[in-house]
């Protein structure tokens, strides 16, 4: 029998003290909004539930959720906030506060994982116990921890009562330094990139597309760091320069293929018309070159994987 996703609270932690961060990531501001609000924002999407924030936190960023309890079981790192939640509101979904890349759609695999497993006591993000699905039977067992000093929920419970859900692992990448949030400009939090830039973006996509090249990933991880910027920069202009790109890609194992041309500008394809309608309105032509080129790759993206949700992310980022 599965378990209603109306029986699943969602949670988010916001009881550390931010020491490596230098200052309190959570109010960290993140494209209109703040750090915290993009782990709000997946679990209300993905539950459609109010969000309870875990701990001690701001009182503005309490105010960001839709409640807020503090940690009865404070000092014993995040399994003291998920032993309280359980204590308190039963079965949880619980997220940490500082994932910039956190994607709603994530989270609703690992409930969907959830609701076909009702028997799993913890159902989690492969290796990462805070993108993490527990049941309150654990209540009695990650009480005995903390009364033995153990804080670790990695091995709460044995392989059989645990699932694991192969997610994109940019998601789970923490906040836990400024410098992971100094991703440049032309990236997009949809793309699940952060500033090691170790997938290609989409900018640095339509650089290659336009100068006929082909690159691997490995070869993209392999070129030095500020290559892969000078990648996005051109990828973001309105008119690729096709001669700059080769000469950044100079000396690399890259493949010739057919250039790909620039979207019309005057009018979308029929196909992204057809999915997004209304939304798109008039605003094609006002539209950047690079915002034309997500659009479409995200339909191209969604359609190929047969998931609607990777589109709406898109959309939600380029026409707000």
């Amino acid at each position: 029998m599965a378990m209603p996703r109306d029986l699943l609270h969602p949670i988010v932690l916001v009881g550390g003290r931010s020491a490596r961060f230098g200052r309190d990531k959570l109010r960290e501001p993140l494209d209109a909004g703040w750090l915290v609000d993009r782990a709000i924002a997946a679990l209300r999407e993905s539950t459609g539930r109010a969000v309870t924030l875990v701990g001690a936190c701001d009182p503005d960023v309490a105010t960001r959720g839709d409640a807020q309890i503090d940690d009865a079981h404070e000092g014993h790192g995040p399994a003291g906030g998920v032993l309280t939640a359980l204590e308190r509101l039963g079965d949880v979904i619980v997220l940490p506060g500082d994932l910039p890349r956190v994607r709603a759609s994530t989270i609703a695999s690992v409930i969907a994982a959830a609701e076909r497993a009702p028997e799993a006591l913890v159902v989690r993000a492969k290796g990462e116990p805070l993108v993490a699905v527990y049941r309150r039977a654990l209540v009695g067992r990650i009480a005995a921890r903390i009364a033995e000093g153990r804080r670790s929920l990695h091995d709460l419970a044995t392989p059989e009562e645990t699932i694991e859900v192969d997610v994109r692992e940019e998601e789970l990448v923490n906040a836990n330094t400024p410098e992971v949030l100094d991703v440049p400009a032309n990236v997009w939090g949809f793309e699940g990139i952060d500033v090691r830039l170790e997938l290609v973006p989409l900018a640095a996509r339509r650089a290659l597309d336009r100068a006929g090249l082909h690159l691997s990933l490995e070869t993209w991880r392999a070129l030095e760091l500020d290559a892969r910027r000078a990648m996005v920069t051109e990828g973001a202009r309105e008119v690729v320069d096709v001669g700059a790109v080769r000469t950044i890609l100079a000396g690399t194992a890259t493949r010739e293929i057919d250039a790909v041309p620039e979207l019309d500008a005057a009018a979308p394809p029929a196909a992204l018309r057809d999915a997004i309608g209304a939304r798109l309105g008039a605003r094609w032509p006002t539209l950047r070159a690079l915002e034309r080129f997500a659009l479409v790759h995200g339909m191209k993206s969604a359609s190929r994987r047969g998931d609607p949700s990777r589109l709406d992310e898109v959309v939600r980022a380029v026409l707000g």
